[in-house]
């Protein structure tokens, strides 16, 4: 399938080295460049087209005072697009995908300590929810987490157990921790936008 193929490589080319970013984005999307300099809530206050396909961000005046609000709208968002939406005649794909792209650059410019749980909860969340409706690019994504080294934090999780918050943590500890779970957050989250914006091989 093209865009199991499609995936795949971009899954590769994220997990092979330790620090891929927002660049990467850039490629993917026409205007994630201008979203990492501009408004992050740009993107997220336009509706995302006329075909019903692709689902609407929020119109955010302000964005949710919550960091658990903004994760829950993350994931969402971006696994509530009907397979083969990009293949309609309208021009939502091009709205859904900025308006992810904003939505992604306000969970991580909101990573902290205090939020690291919730991002956790988020990364989970959009992981369990594309193996329900996504197996296809479930098969890709299941291997972002594990490549990070989120795997037995994300499974305790999931087991309704606790994760130690990295309150107290050494400066360096809390900086790696953070970074593996914005990393984990992008590479995710390019997978998505990618296999959900491709044409569908005819």
């Amino acid at each position: 399938m093209l865009l199991v193929s499609a995936a795949a490589s971009l899954s590769f080319s994220l997990i092979a080295g330790p620090s891929v970013h927002t660049p990467l984005a850039a490629t993917s999307c026409r205007s994630a460049a201008a979203l990492a300099t501009a408004d992050p809530l740009a993107a997220a206050r336009l509706s995302t087209g006329t075909d019903g396909k692709f689902p609407p961000w929020p119109e955010w005046e302000r964005p949710p005072a919550e960091y658990e609000e903004l994760v829950a709208t993350f994931v969402e968002g971006a696994t509530t697009v009907p397979l083969g939406a990009s293949a309609g005649q309208g021009v939502g794909w091009e709205e859904w995908a900025d308006g992810g792209f904003s939505v992604h650059l306000l969970l991580t410019r909101r990573l902290s300590r205090q939020t690291y749980i919730a991002a956790l909860d988020g990364l989970l969340g959009l992981v369990v929810r594309c193996q329900q409706t996504y197996p296809d690019l479930y098969a890709v994504l299941k291997f972002v987490p594990k490549k990070n080294g989120l795997n037995p934090l994300l499974a305790r999780r999931a087991d309704g157990k606790e994760v130690a918050p990295l309150d107290g943590g050494k400066p360096r500890e809390v900086r790696r921790a953070l970074d593996d779970v914005q990393r984990a957050l992008e590479q995710s989250w390019l997978l998505v936008a990618a296999y959900l914006t491709l044409p569908t091989a005819e």
